[in-house]
């Protein structure tokens, strides 16, 4: 058998969490906010977009001021979100994210971490009694591990969510040691979903990716036979070459995709079994529900492993790192002595387990199924997911598109209001000008032409009503003058009193009447002494002399002294 590239799907069972590093992990208000029941994931770029305030918005991340942020963003909290989760529970720990693919930003099981898990099972199938990689595996120097004959792609995944873990811990009651929930520094029977708890980011059960897997059998008998030739060449000072394991790496790559696949089957049932024991003994409050759990991925391996059940990544747990070799049973799995301090010491080892809650469920994290599938299915699919991916991209262009005339649209309104609300603060100045200089008329006339913007401006408002009620005084007034100059615009004959009442009276309608523009005709002087000789026989004896005076002086004034003269004769 040559190289073989097989092609594989692989299907998450329960819980899949990869995490992507401690540096990205997710802290609340910082990197996420939570808002009715939901933890929005911020994109930075997003925020610039959507004309979030970024200098502010830095600000309240140095603090995570959780709620500084959300009234920060407001009703934009949606478009400046990279990604939106239901909240499982509440957590006092930051968010476990998953890794992603920095082409697509899509949810990634990596090779290397889907390789790492394999690597495991196959240091635990071909050992006999080392403990060291290089003594099953071979040296890496020189290019002897095993692990460079398989070779495993990247699967890309297609959606995530999150999941509350909790951890299960064996704890001391009484002189018994039995199973417990942990609470920080306690560990007691009832579970708590919120205590000393975790979220991951999650690929779901149901999901599905698909990927590659290389077992390269011919490269690997070339291997063996320059390593053969080696050894039988060597020199007395040259470093004999070993393979360790020789007929067991063979015998795997002779059987190709269903002996991997049978090694795996058989690693998973032991290691299920163990922890299917160690939860039957160690009862506490929904540990029901885990053995019930175990006991159905049991019935999931394949007896004709056609397809493996495999644990990887996040949840792991000493005994699937190691390649779970050093125990035949869980509960027994001996105590500290002084390797981790005397706080330990009579403890029992490896005694925590970490639990995902999924669909109102408790259960073992990180377990898939891989299967092989033949090329042409990829094919079909990766082109209905290109399809897909390319009608996806499309409305996120055409959201985006819109997204950006909305703003700027809001930009150009936001701009029109604050060019505005300058005109509004120089139309006060001036209306407040013109006020103080009495000139209504110019309020007026500017008010015409402004829109309701300005009109419904209390300031502005007051200051039209001021100059309205101006206008309204100077109208009163401008009809009084017209109707007084009307009535002036008469012969002075018809104007003039039969009987005075006073010499104030009868001249203030002569001195009117001439400033009106009238000039005193012949016809109208004997009229007027007529008219100052009826006043001057009603008064009293003692004020004649004062009254006559005071009628002449007048005329002097308003009618000169020509017509004063002519007038004066009649007296």
């Amino acid at each position: 058998m040559d190289n073989k590239r097989y092609f594989i799907k692989l299907d998450v069972i329960t819980p899949l969490a990869i995490g992507a590093g401690g540096e990205k992990d997710w802290a609340k208000g910082l990197d996420y906010v939570e808002k009715d029941g939901n933890v929005y994931i911020l994109d930075l770029a997003k925020m610039a977009a959507a004309g979030v305030d970024i200098d502010r918005m830095t600000s309240l991340f140095l603090k995570m001021d959780h709620n500084g942020v959300i009234n920060l963003l407001g009703n934009k909290l949606d478009a400046v979100s990279a990604r939106i989760f239901r909240k499982p529970t509440t957590t006092a720990n930051p968010i476990k994210s998953f890794i992603r693919s920095q082409m697509n930003d899509t949810p990634l099981v990596p090779g290397s971490s889907l390789k790492g898990a394999i690597r495991s099972i196959l240091f635990e199938s071909f050992r006999d009694n080392e403990r060291d990689n290089v003594a099953v595996f071979g040296e890496l120097k020189g290019g002897a591990d095993f692990m460079r004959f398989v070779k495993v792609g990247d699967i890309e995944m297609s959606q995530t969510l999150l999941v509350n873990t909790n951890i299960f811990n064996r704890h001391q009651y009484g002189n018994e040691w039995t199973g417990g929930w942990k609470k920080g520094n306690n560990t007691n029977y009832n579970f708590s979903p919120s205590q000393f708890n975790t979220i991951y980011e999650v690929v779901p059960p149901g999901d599905k990716g698909f990927g590659t897997i290389v077992l390269s059998k011919g490269l690997f008998e070339k291997f063996v036979e320059f390593v053969e030739e080696h050894n039988r060449t060597v020199r007395k000072n040259e470093k004999i070459i070993s393979i360790p394991h020789k007929d067991e790496k063979r015998s795997l790559l002779d059987g190709g995709i269903r002996k991997l696949f049978a090694i795996i089957n058989e690693h998973t049932r032991n290691y299920l079994n163990k922890e299917l024991r160690f939860f039957e003994q160690l009862p506490a409050e929904r540990t029901d529900e885990i053995v019930n759990s175990i006991k159905s991925l049991l019935e999931m391996i394949p007896s004709d492993n056609s397809s493996c059940i495999l644990k990887m990544s996040a949840g792991s747990g000493f005994h699937s790192i190691t390649g779970d070799w050093q125990f035949n049973d869980y509960v027994n799995t001996g105590k500290w002595d002084n390797e981790k301090g005397p706080h330990y010491r009579g403890v029992p080892k490896y005694k925590s387990r970490k639990i995902v809650e999924y669909d109102g469920k408790l259960g073992l994290m990180g377990f898939v199924r891989l299967s092989e599938i033949d090329p042409e299915v990829i094919k079909n699919i990766a082109e209905e997911k290109k399809a897909a991916k390319e009608e996806a991209q499309r409305k996120e262009a055409e959201r985006l598109a819109a997204e950006k005339a909305e703003l700027l649209k809001r930009q150009k309104l936001e701009e029109e209001q604050r060019r505005q609300e300058a005109m509004l603060y120089d139309l006060r100045a001036e209306f407040r000008n013109l006020l103080q200089m009495d000139d209504w008329n110019g309020i007026l006339s500017k008010s015409a032409s402004l829109d309701n913007f300005f009109l419904a401006d209390s300031e502005i408002s007051d200051f039209i009503s001021k100059a309205k009620n101006l206008e309204n005084i100077h109208n009163a007034r401008a009809a009084e003058e017209a109707a007084k100059k009307q009535m002036y615009s008469q012969p002075l004959s018809s104007l003039l009193p039969e009987q005075p009442s006073s010499s104030g009276q009868l001249l203030g309608i002569v001195e009117k009447w001439v400033k009106n523009g009238n000039t005193m005709s012949e016809d109208e002087i004997p009229m007027l002494a007529k008219s100052i000789n009826a006043l001057i026989a009603k008064t009293k004896e003692r004020e004649k002399s004062k009254v006559l005076n005071d009628c002449k002086r007048r005329i002097r004034s308003s009618l000169g002294e020509d017509i004063a003269s002519k007038i004066e004769k009649l007296l």
